[in-house]
């Protein structure tokens, strides 16, 4: 059997963060991309899901390309 791996996935307010340990708990690779932020009014924020889903997409290919 190969090595068994994880990918873990933490979408926060300012950035998404990709990881792919070992099962064991050794870090392979870790990446970020950003998620913007739009104030329409005065003491409004907003965020598109879609630019959410793409940077979380980006992410993941990002950690997996690193990782190889």
């Amino acid at each position: 059997m190969g090595k068994e791996l994880v990918i873990g996935l933490d979408i926060g307010t300012t950035s998404v963060k990709a990881v792919i340990f070992y099962l064991k708990g050794a870090l392979i690779a870790e990446t970020e991309a950003l998620i913007n932020t739009y104030y329409p009014h005065p003491e409004w924020a907003e965020q598109n899901p879609v630019e959410i889903e793409r940077s979380s997409v980006l992410a993941m290919k990002e950690v997996i390309l690193k990782a190889k």
